[in-house]
């Protein structure tokens, strides 16, 4: 009754053999045997054994890391309280995240609702490709009235840029 069930004396050797196999089921067989022999422990000691065991064998947590010589707790507090306490709104605003994918040559990290916030002629001067992407995303041409206006623009510009009629896609 070493793990809290009677185990005929043939089937714990067959246990204590497959324990011994380097297989996931084998794994979990030892495992829930080092959690019967937790529950049947009898004192914190045989239960510290075993959270150890368990430790080393599954889970792997080292406990000994040392604390840097050059921190002290001051150093915590001190430095927390002279942190801004609130976010700088310029940074989320709509139009600095829109500007800084039109940078970035990356319209397709915005959600579609965010390109009726675009003007898609200022994509004509800086990129046809993006002026492309923002056509193939755009949501509904219905609920983007920039599009109607912009898609014969865009057809001039890649004509221009092409070189030869008709070249309007990529």
């Amino acid at each position: 009754a070493k793990h809290g069930i009677n185990l005929p004396a043939e089937v714990e050797a067959l246990r204590k053999a497959y324990e011994n196999f380097k297989t996931d089921r084998a794994k979990n067989i030892k495992l829930r045997c080092l959690l019967m022999e937790f529950d049947a422990a009898k004192d914190d000691s045989q239960r510290v054994d075993i959270l150890k065991k368990i430790n080393d064998n599954f889970l792997k947590i080292k406990f000994d890391h040392t604390q840097p010589k050059n921190l002290n707790q001051t150093t915590f507090t001190e430095s927390a309280s002279n942190l801004e306490s609130r976010l700088d709104e310029q940074l989320i605003h709509p139009k600095t995240i829109i500007d800084r994918a039109i940078q970035n040559n990356n319209l397709y990290n915005l959600k579609p609702v965010a390109y009726r916030y675009i003007n898609p002629e200022e994509l004509l001067d800086k990129n046809l490709d993006l002026a492309y992407t923002y056509l193939e995303q755009t949501e509904s041409y219905v609920t983007n009235p920039n599009i109607v206006s912009f898609i014969p623009k865009y057809a001039e510009a890649r004509r221009k840029n092409q070189g030869r009629f008709g070249a309007i896609f990529p």
